[in-house]
């Protein structure tokens, strides 16, 4: 049996990612101050990590863990 792909059509991208960005926004305000600040400063790392491994030979995380491919039938 194929496997099968979702796909959004180009129409209803935006919709999607305005509801996404929705729900993020409403979670993020039942947060307090602190949470929001803590998060916040968090996404330096998530910023900085793609550009480090560039010039940098870090492991990627879970990379030697890599689940096996399944032979397709």
């Amino acid at each position: 049996m194929k496997a099968q792909h979702s796909q959004v059509s180009c129409v209803r991208r935006p919709g999607l990612l305005a509801g996404q960005l929705g729900l993020g926004l409403g979670v993020l305000l039942q947060l307090n101050t602190y949470s929001v600040a803590l998060g916040a400063s968090s996404l330096a790392l998530v910023f900085t990590y793609p550009a480090l491994k560039r010039v940098t030979y870090w492991v990627r995380p879970h990379a030697h863990h890599a689940a096996p491919a399944i032979a397709s039938q």
